[in-house]
C-alpha cells in the first residue's frame, strides 16, 4: 500500500503531461499579434518590438525591461523595419526571448493549471536613447491574460500610446539644466544631436554672480543621466545637506569649501552610452 502511495504523484504528473501533449496537437502554438493604432504615427517606424509578460502591473511590464534577477519578466523581441498602421507583427516561438530560451519554455513541466499574466507591447524606435520611456516609443496598455500549459492561441495587442517628446526639467535655486546642440555630432549623424547637462550651483552663487568658481565636470557612465542632479539636491538628500554645510570640504586635496564649487553632470543622449534594456534582447 505504501508503494502505491509513492507512485501516485508520479502517475498524476505523467497523466497531466499526457493531457498537455494531447492538447498541443489540437491547438495552435502561442503567438502575439501586435498592431499600431490608426493615425498614431505618420511614417513607417524602424526599431525593435517587445512583448513583455509579467505577473503584476506594478510597475507596468514595459518598465521592468532590463531586470535580470528573479524578478525579471518574460520578454520577446523582434526587429522590424517599416512598421506602420495596417501591418501586423507576430512574435512567436521564432522570436528572441529572455530569460527563457524559447517561448515554448514559458511553462515548466510541473505547471498543470492556468497562470495569469499581465502582457504589454513596446516598440522601441528611438535611436538616441535606450530606455522604455524614450521619446517617440510606442506602447500598448497593460492587458490581463490567462495562459495555460499546452494550450496555444493568439493574444492581440495594439500600440495605442506614444511617449511624448523629452523636455528639459525645470530649474531650481540650486540646480540648472542646459541643452546645447553639438555641431560635430550633428554633422556626423546628419541630423541635430543635442547634449544636455545638469548643473549644481554653489550655495552663494546668486549673491556672488561675478565670482569665478572651480568646476567639477562629471561625465556619466553606465546608465547615468544628467537628471541625476535632481536626486542629489532633493529635499531629504544627504548630499544636499553636506553640499550646503559651512564646514564641508569638497576635496581633501584642495582648500575648497562646498559652497565655492560647481558640479556639472553632462550626458550625451547617444544610444551606445545609455543601455537600460536587457542586453540579450538588444544585441
Amino acid at each position: 500500500m505504501a508503494d502505491v502511495r509513492l507512485l501516485l504523484p508520479c502517475l498524476l504528473l505523467l497523466a497531466s503531461q499526457a493531457l498537455r501533449a494531447a492538447d498541443s496537437t489540437t491547438s495552435s502554438p502561442l503567438r502575439f499579434e501586435v498592431t499600431i493604432k490608426t493615425n498614431l504615427v505618420s511614417i513607417p517606424q524602424h526599431g525593435r518590438l517587445f512583448v513583455i509578460l509579467a505577473r503584476t502591473n506594478n510597475p507596468e511590464p514595459r518598465l521592468t525591461l532590463g531586470r535580470t534577477g528573479l524578478d525579471a519578466p518574460q520578454a520577446l523581441g523582434r526587429d522590424l523595419n517599416g512598421f506602420a498602421p495596417g501591418a501586423t507583427a507576430v512574435l512567436d516561438e521564432s522570436a528572441f526571448t529572455f530569460p527563457i530560451a524559447n517561448l515554448s519554455q514559458l511553462f515548466s513541466p510541473y505547471d498543470t493549471s492556468s497562470i495569469p499574466f499581465v502582457v504589454q507591447a513596446l516598440f522601441d524606435s528611438n535611436i538616441d536613447l535606450r530606455s522604455p520611456n524614450a521619446p517617440g516609443n510606442l506602447y500598448s496598455p497593460p492587458q490581463k491574460v490567462t495562459l495555460a500549459p499546452g494550450r496555444g492561441g493568439t493574444v492581440k495587442l495594439e500600440l495605442s500610446r506614444q511617449i511624448p517628446p523629452q523636455e528639459v526639467p525645470a530649474d531650481s535655486a540650486q540646480v540648472k539644466f542646459v541643452e546645447l546642440q553639438s555641431r560635430r555630432l550633428s554633422e556626423f549623424h546628419g541630423r541635430p544631436i543635442f547634449l544636455r547637462a545638469g548643473v549644481v550651483l554653489p550655495r552663494d552663487f546668486e549673491r556672488e554672480a561675478s565670482r569665478r568658481y572651480p568646476v567639477w565636470l562629471r561625465i556619466g557612465g553606465f546608465n547615468a543621466r544628467y537628471t541625476t542632479v535632481t536626486n542629489l539636491m532633493a529635499k531629504k538628500s544627504g548630499f544636499k545637506k553636506t553640499w550646503l554645510a559651512d564646514e564641508t570640504r569638497a576635496c581633501c586635496c584642495f582648500n575648497w569649501t562646498a559652497p565655492g564649487l560647481m558640479v556639472i553632470l553632462i550626458r550625451s543622449t547617444r544610444r551606445i552610452t545609455a543601455p537600460t534594456v536587457t542586453p540579450w534582447l538588444r544585441n
